[in-house]
């Protein structure tokens, strides 16, 4: 493999963090195209025109217009082997649901492993394939063995909407007969195996602050050369206290979780998942939580979310979530969106002082827009590495989703969308949290 020098390694685990070591065979290949990017053509044409000062927009612009060059001469997309993710892979599918019947074998019996995999096969299906009622088919076998009798039910009759073949209709019809039987002994003698989640309900340690209902008023945001902005206490605090109880402006689960849980309300539902129709990486709990998704985010992010995985990991995902939301947020017109944060006064944006009780999305929207970027303390390789990435995510969203025709139309959009996704990008790297739920598949990122 290509030698690194130590430099260009340090800004790749800066973006990434040490689990690029574990990257797999795009990101390598990813790794020589960027270095090789720096070499020959950024480092020596920034140089040339003396345009190396990370803080200076020039230098943004022009690392812009380089990189858009060589990205339009390189086929990166055939190198790395990118694509839309619109298309269903009934193959890819048919591959999955064979691995997963591997897992329920008599002799090996990992009906997880093998409901993780179903799950991928109804994900990369088409709608009413075969393959893919086969796949529900296949969940409620597995609920029936784990004694889950309504998720049973559930799947035969998603199964049975999605065309699952005649000719394998009857043990379709015994299975829901046996798990039928088994709900109704169930609940006659009152021990159903399905429990209901008991989610205790946090309060804070501390009277709430007046405006801010969600902290509490020992709570106070403090400025200084060393630390920057931060949050600082007026009184003494003992491990275990509630100071904050706050729901994520965006929340990303890690691709770990994708086949796992819900992609909009984060619900743990392995065994009753269903697909978006428009990407093979999201799938959700209902019909409620996909149509939600849609008008929130998603339908922004569908076509390239896989790419998105594949190029930048979490914090790239984290961006590319707060800009549809930020679109969104103003009725999906990238025009309101531009008029309201050219008018918007930074420096006056405080979470501290603003009155959350009557805060607006808009409201909301500009505390996150405000988080710091540190842009000022990278240095220019680092840089070039974000701004690298922006123009990947960038060209992907006007290629592969509905921004494209709305930013051919006006190059002021498509501007705003290149400066908010090199934004975002350095807001979500600097401020999203891992967070790990009660369970082996609960990571997911927020902010």
């Amino acid at each position: 493999m290509e030698q690194y020098d130590t430099n260009f390694l340090e800004s790749i685990e800066a973006y990434y963090g040490p689990e690029y070591a574990l990257w797999g065979k795009e990101k390598h290949q990813m790794l020589v195209l960027l270095r090789k990017l720096w070499a020959t053509v950024l480092e020596p044409s920034m140089q040339k025109a003396n345009m190396m000062n990370p803080n200076a927009n020039e230098t943004v612009q022009f690392l812009f217009s380089k990189i858009r060059e060589w990205l339009h001469n390189c086929s990166i997309r055939e190198r790395l082997n990118l694509r839309n993710d619109g298309n269903k892979d009934n193959e890819k599918a048919a591959q999955l649901r064979s691995a997963g019947n591997k897992m329920v074998h008599p002799k090996v019996k990992r009906y997880i492993e093998a409901m993780k995999l179903y799950n991928e096969c109804i994900a990369f299906s088409a709608k009413g394939s075969e393959e893919r009622s086969l796949a529900y088919g296949n969940r409620s076998f597995i609920c029936l063995k784990m004694e889950r009798f309504e998720d049973c039910l559930q799947n035969i009759r998603l199964a049975r909407e999605s065309n699952y073949p005649k000719h394998l209709n009857e043990k379709l019809n015994l299975r829901e007969k046996e798990a039928k039987q088994a709900l109704s002994k169930a609940r006659n003698q009152n021990a159903t195996k399905v429990s209901p989640e008991v989610v205790e309900e946090l309060q804070l340690s501390f009277p709430a602050h007046e405006n801010a209902p969600q902290l509490a008023n020992c709570l106070a945001l403090g400025r200084n050369d060393q630390y920057g902005r931060h949050v600082v206490t007026n009184r003494k605090l003992k491990v275990g206290d509630v100071v904050m109880i706050e729901k994520p402006f965006v929340t990303v689960m890690m691709d770990t979780c994708q086949y796992v849980r819900c992609d909009f309300c984060q619900a743990e539902r392995l065994f009753t998942l269903i697909p978006c129709e428009g990407c093979t990486v999201a799938m959700y709990c209902s019909e409620e939580c996909i149509s939600k998704a849609y008008g929130k985010y998603h339908r922004y992010e569908c076509g390239v979310l896989r790419v998105m995985w594949t190029v930048l990991d979490r914090s790239g995902v984290i961006a590319l979530r707060m800009l549809a939301i930020a679109i969104a947020t103003f009725d999906n017109d990238l025009e309101k969106l531009k008029d309201h944060l050219d008018a918007l006064d930074e420096s006056k944006v405080d979470g501290f002082t603003m009155d959350w009780k009557k805060a607006t999305p808009q409201d909301m929207l500009n505390t996150v827009h405000v988080l710091c970027t540190n842009q000022e303390r990278r240095n220019i390789k680092e840089l070039a590495l974000r701004t690298f990435f922006t123009v990947v995510m960038h060209n992907d969203l006007l290629e592969w989703t509905e921004l494209g025709p709305a930013c051919e139309a006006n190059p002021t959009a498509s501007k705003l969308l290149l400066d908010l996704i090199l934004r975002y990008l350095q807001i979500a790297e600097c401020n999203h949290k891992l967070l790990i739920c009660n369970s082996d598949n609960g990571l997911k990122s927020v902010m």
